[in-house]
């Protein structure tokens, strides 16, 4: 190898340690961010804040079970009333 080469070795070798540092530095950045954001959601579930999401689950979830027996009770009304025009066709003929 000529020196040239060696020193073209050297250069990207030094831009890669300058890139790799550059990356490095974001890294750390982002996991002290990512620490901070774990901070704040542990400080929202306190014992009163579950509470209420508790409350919340437990509302949202009576309102479809009531949803839900709604839909059952019109479908079966749907389906007497068509079981009943049947039947009044199949009398009048």
């Amino acid at each position: 190898m000529t020196d040239s080469s060696y020193e073209k070795v050297l250069e990207d070798l030094k831009n890669f340690i300058t890139e790799t540092k550059l990356l490095l530095e974001k890294v750390t950045k982002m996991r002290i961010e990512c620490k901070e954001s774990q901070m704040n959601m542990l400080r929202l579930f306190n014992p009163k804040c579950i509470k209420i999401l508790e409350i919340s689950s437990e509302a949202s979830s009576k309102n479809m079970n009531q949803f839900n027996k709604n839909n059952k009770t019109a479908q079966m009304n749907i389906k007497r009333s068509y079981k009943a025009q049947c039947e009044k066709k199949m009398i009048h003929k």
